[in-house]
């Protein structure tokens, strides 16, 4: 049971009273100033990681001296220690290329339902302690706002969950203040009284907890940078014999005779090569860069050649192998990730099932190290499928096909292609998009790859990437006249 003074007491009893209520006032200052930062979110500076991250540690020192009040804040204590271990735990898995898939893993999934979990049930298990706190006082005080503080979150969770954005946001917002300045109040109010905390022994002081974490949050943020910053490729060493076999085969020489650029043909795969077999006709368009409106002016350029190779079809349906290449005129400005999205001509852009799509995209990256030549698969190329907000369009679901790859450090002449075939059913435009993300500099938080930076808009380049767009745009009569009169 809690003992209370009244005013008879000597001159060093009051000072002692003084020290023990000023100590109470000062935790719970952790306390309420931890449960506000840990709210807040400002999408600039990186407040919004590191503003609720300041939070948490203040209410695990506010409520560490205090768990032996109630044991409602003894429960605050311990879930706050769990949710800074998830914390740091998710603040260091963003600084990988690898957090956009880990969030979507169903164990992650489960640990951020369960943070969310212990973030209501604090707020809880600090009401039940308050108001416990508040009956063993010698006065009455009428101050219900940890239940207001309660019934705030739940509305809110509310919501969220309803993807709620109107006019009611702005009058939690004004709640929310109005509520925590009747907790400072409160707590001001116990204080008064002569409230008195018991003694907390400590083996590691608060300074100390907190540098242990930013540590072990740096280490962790570091780590991420340095050993998960690109995508694990499996580069081999072209062999001289494999690229004499390849340049003395028929297919070769017969792409190379209608007009096929020859350094494209030496980066096509072997098996790539031999889907061009029997090629009836190619159009070549050279780009010196892919750059358009949207993209930086630097001296290194991507340069694109495209290729559109018609080939021989059992059916009256014109059959195509569209060959996209690229190469950077100058070694790389940073050595991250790459990525590629493909709108290729069998994507109905105008509502006109004009193509038919014939097998997968296939590719892959090369570079040159001294004499020898280097390639290998793209790490990923697949459709994949997310959501953009257009500004005309709103909010859509979109299904593209990105390629993600990385380049090591230490080479020069960093180059790939991407290849599929189509086929013509009616429309007698050629029209395939390339769409180029380089990443410009490691300084991002939280780390976006290339293509997942493409997810999240298509016309805008800066901050770490560099945004390069091309077509390969061919209307057939014209080529077809063109043939006729040469």
């Amino acid at each position: 049971m809690q003992e209370f003074y009244t005013d008879e007491l000597t001159m060093d009893t009051q000072e002692t009273i003084s020290s023990e209520t000023s100590k109470w006032r000062r935790m719970m200052w952790y306390v309420l100033g931890g449960l506000m930062l840990s709210s807040v979110t400002f999408n600039f500076l990186g407040l919004g990681y590191i503003l609720p991250m300041v939070g948490l540690l203040l209410q695990w020192i506010g409520f560490r001296q205090l768990q032996r009040e109630t044991i409602w804040f003894r429960v605050c204590w311990v879930c706050t220690s769990v949710r800074i271990v998830f914390a740091v735990v998710t603040l260091s898995l963003n600084a990988t290329i690898w957090h956009t898939v880990i969030v979507q893993l169903p164990i992650y999934v489960a640990a951020a339902w369960g943070n969310a979990i212990l973030m209501f049930a604090i707020v809880v298990c600090f009401w039940l302690g308050m108001r416990e706190i508040r009956s063993r006082l010698p006065e009455l005080i009428v101050n219900r706002a940890a239940g207001y503080l309660v019934v705030w979150y739940a509305v809110f969770v509310l919501l969220g969950i309803m993807q709620y954005s109107g006019f009611l946001l702005l009058v939690l917002i004004v709640l929310y203040l109005v509520i925590f300045y009747k907790l400072f109040r409160l707590s001001a109010r116990i204080d008064e009284v002569g409230y008195t905390v018991q003694d907390v022994p400590v083996r590691v002081p608060d300074v100390w907890f907190s540098g242990i974490i930013c540590m072990i949050l740096a280490l962790g943020i570091g780590c991420g940078y340095v050993f998960f910053d690109q995508y694990p490729m499996e580069w081999r060493a072209i062999s001289a014999e494999e690229q004499s076999a390849k340049e003395h085969d028929a297919v070769y020489a017969h792409l190379k005779a209608l007009g096929v650029e020859e350094y494209v043909l030496r980066d096509l795969s072997a098996e790539d090569l031999q889907q061009c077999k029997d090629a009836i006709r190619v159009h070549t368009q050279k780009e010196h860069e892919i750059a358009g409106w949207n993209a930086p002016n630097k001296l290194v350029t991507l340069h694109a050649t495209h290729v559109a190779v018609e080939l021989p079809s059992e059916d009256d349906n014109v059959k195509w192998r569209i060959i996209h290449h690229f190469q950077w005129s100058e070694p790389l400005d940073c050595y991250g990730t790459e990525g590629l999205k493909l709108w290729p001509t069998y994507v109905d852009h105008n509502n006109r099932p004009a193509w038919g799509k014939i097998g997968e995209m296939t590719g892959q990256g090369l570079y040159q190290a001294g004499e020898q030549s280097y390639c290998a698969p793209y790490y990923s190329i697949d459709t994949e499928q997310y959501q953009t907000v257009d500004f005309f369009r709103g909010q859509q679901v979109r299904n593209d096909v990105f390629a993600r790859f990385s380049y090591p450090s230490g080479g020069e002449l960093y180059r790939g292609y991407v290849t599929y075939a189509t086929e013509q059913h009616e429309h007698m435009y050629i029209d395939s998009w390339v769409n180029y993300a380089h990443q410009t500099t490691k300084v991002q938080y939280p780390v976006q790859s290339a293509a997942d930076y493409m997810k999240a808009s298509s016309f805008r380049s800066g901050g770490a990437f560099s945004y390069h767009q091309k077509a390969l745009q061919l209307y057939l009569p014209e080529l077809d006249e063109t043939e006729t009169e040469s």
